[in-house]
């Protein structure tokens, strides 16, 4: 297929002082051709002109259509042409200038192009806020072709949606949804949301950060707003059935409208968390995992500026060394617990360094991806809702390393990182789990379920596994035992967004039914629960098992009855470990002294648990046989050692302080 390079248009260098940027004007020829106009103008006001801008998706590499431009023949996407089309055919929208991206930059393959296509990028975030209005393409009115399904049958529902809003709040809910429940009509909207509109990282920053915004399926319309109130009336009907609509669709719009009402709050989230949280959106340049949120985060500096002549690899460590000069903290790090090469692809490129986070690998955007991304610690964040972007003073953080900075040495090609910090213990035993996942190999890019089923791997560690007799066992000591490892599969705090402490005993009482339930009568337990205690039952823990444990604990220490708690998918505690275990991807772990956490899902027997200096959360760390180097697994919460407790009495001078090269 033909590209622009095989017809060269002739572009005149844009200046950088000041920002200059191209803009185009559409209109058609007496013989039905799409023809345009495209001249350079300054970003400053007042000499840039009104203009708008188009967010869309380029769709299958190479160009399919051809248009003038400038009394040349210039080359665009078979999935903008369409769009070009509707500009040209509507007067209020022919009347503007536009900037569109594979028109307004020069994209071809020259290295005066690649540097001009990094200068742009740098500006998109300010000229999609500049701009006028933001013409979002969804896709085309006949998307689909399913008669009652295609796009613009989606549109028409979403209006229906958007009608019923307020009808869907009255005591007449269930009536309503009733109505509403036309199941062609739903299928019409999945289609419609399982475009790939919704799943491409760049369209989310042209979403989110655009002075006004319109949908256009064909020449249906929606703007932002009517949209998101639509969509709150496709909450309230999927909350009733979840069967009116798929994950799968559901998803992408949800998340996407979220942020988007941080922004209206006059919020915006660190670079790290959007990263984490854009890590289900696609991107054909892996760099712009990084360089399509710029625009939208508030420490847009972090890293180097767009360069897209820049190995990926060097992108990726550059940001982290960024990130731990400018915040003095080794947080970032803590993202490899998900990031890691080995989960993507093979033919994605060579593995990074196990301390650079790999942002190519797609997973699910889970409102809090690991626990560095704390609530309240400002420097990285989380997506929690908007009523709770300002946290209380009593609100927690972990701080295993207590108030220190980072004491580390970078190797001048930055595949190795020096760091100082405290072996705390090895890991010995390690839970079974199971993981739900989803497949991102799938067609048209749209995840498939997935399950990874992790065996237990008992204790063998004179702590954990001299089998002691169980009538030996104490009452009170099997409690402490059980509410400690109640605050483990909740990493200690009350709530998902990991904002507050765990008050005493807050959760034990339904952990210990929960478990008693799974013994003497588990057709009544939640079967993800009684599934994850068969996996883990037979763990050893300081001489006894899980279950001897639980028949074990003092009855008395209950504030509630075993038939006083409610044992379904519903009840807090099981929702709280189920954020731990599901969609953290969290295993049960004990270490050769007792001491009791949870690890990542590919965590070993042998494992070293670290805390280094600047880091809040431990780390566990695996040595590279044949060398002096270790390789970052994750993150680890260890029960008793994530408030700077390693770090009580202790000289900086200690020999406790070690050295580790990570690679």
């Amino acid at each position: 297929m033909r590209s622009n390079d095989d017809l060269p248009f002739p572009y005149t260098a844009l200046e950088t002082t000041p920002p200059m940027i191209r803009l185009v004007r559409l209109y058609r020829t007496p013989e039905g051709l799409v023809t345009g106009n495209l001249e350079s103008f300054s970003l400053d006001p007042p000499n840039c002109v009104p203009f708008r801008t188009l967010s869309y998706v380029w769709g299958k590499p190479g160009c399919a259509h051809e248009i003038i431009l400038n009394g040349r023949p210039f080359l665009v996407f078979e999935s903008l042409y369409p769009v070009l089309e509707l500009i040209c055919d509507s007067p209020n929208l022919a009347a503007c200038w536009w900037w569109i991206d594979s028109i307004c930059i020069n994209q071809q393959s020259d290295k005066n192009a690649i540097k001009e296509r990094g200068a742009q990028v740098a500006l998109m975030g300010r000229i999609y806020k500049q701009s006028e209005r933001t013409l979002g393409w969804v896709g085309k009115a006949s998307e689909g072709d399913i008669p009652g399904q295609t796009g613009a049958d989606a549109m028409a529902f979403l209006r229906v949606l958007l009608e019923n809003r307020w009808a869907l709040d009255s005591t007449e809910q269930r009536s309503v949804v009733k109505k509403l429940s036309d199941r062609t009509k739903w299928k019409a909207v999945e289609r419609l949301l399982l475009l790939p509109w919704w799943r491409r990282v760049w369209t989310l920053q042209e979403y989110i950060i655009a002075r006004e915004f319109d949908f256009y399926c064909g020449k249906e319309n929606m703007s932002r707003e009517d949209f998101k109130v639509a969509s709150y009336s496709i909450y309230i009907c999927r909350h009733i059935d979840e069967t009116l609509l798929t994950l799968q669709a559901w998803q992408p719009m949800w998340n996407r409208r979220r942020l988007y009402m941080w922004y209206r709050n006059k919020s915006e989230m660190q670079l790290l968390s959007l990263v984490a949280y854009g890590s289900d959106s696609q991107a054909t340049n892996p760099r712009d995992r990084i360089y399509a949120l710029l625009g939208l985060a508030k420490d847009h500096g972090l890293g180097s500026p767009p360069d897209y002549q820049c190995d990926v690899g060097k992108v990726y460590a550059t940001l982290v060394k960024s990130f731990v000069e400018t915040h003095k903290s080794l947080d970032i790090i803590c993202f490899t617990h998900l990031f890691y090469s080995k989960a993507r692809a093979a033919d994605l490129g060579p593995a990074l360094p196990s301390w650079v986070p790999d942002w190519q690998v797609q997973t699910e955007a889970f409102v809090v991806p690991v626990m560095a991304s704390q609530s309240a610690r400002s420097h990285i964040g989380n997506f929690r809702p908007v009523d709770r972007i300002a946290l209380p003073g009593d609100a927690a953080f972990y701080a295993a390393a207590g108030d220190t900075c980072p004491d580390i040495r970078f190797s001048h090609d930055l595949t190795l990182l020096s760091c100082k910090g405290i072996f705390v213990d090895s890991v010995d035993g390690i839970g079974g789990l199971t993981v739900d996942y989803r497949d991102w190999t799938g067609s048209a890019g749209i995840p498939g379920p997935y399950v990874d089923i992790y065996q237990l791997i008992n204790s063998s560690s004179p702590h954990n596994s001299a089998r002691l007799p169980k009538t030996n066992v104490h009452p009170g000591k099997a409690s402490k035992i059980l509410d400690d490892i109640s605050r483990c599969l909740v990493l200690d705090r009350r709530d998902r967004y990991l904002s507050y402490p765990t008050p005493p005993s807050y959760f034990y009482p339904d952990f210990k039914a929960f478990c008693l339930a799974a013994i003497q009568r588990p057709t009544e337990v939640a079967p993800k629960f009684l599934h994850w205690f068969e996996l883990n039952k037979s763990i050893f823990i300081r001489g006894h098992s899980l279950e001897e444990l639980c028949l074990a604990a003092d009855s008395t220490s209950l504030s509630a009855t075993t038939k006083d708690v409610d044992m379904s998918d519903t009840n807090v505690f099981l929702s709280r470990m189920r954020d731990t275990t599901e969609s953290m991807g969290r295993r049960l772990i004990t270490t050769n002294a007792g001491y009791i956490g949870m690890g990542p899902c590919r965590v070993k027997k042998g494992d070293k648990i670290c805390v280094l200096l600047g880091c809040s959360i431990p780390l566990i760390l695996r040595h590279r046989p044949g060398t002096t180097s270790s390789e970052v697994i994750g993150e680890c919460y260890l029960h008793g050692f994530m408030n700077g407790e390693v770090l009580v009495d202790l000289d900086t001078e200690s020999s406790k302080i070690k050295e580790f090269e990570l690679s």
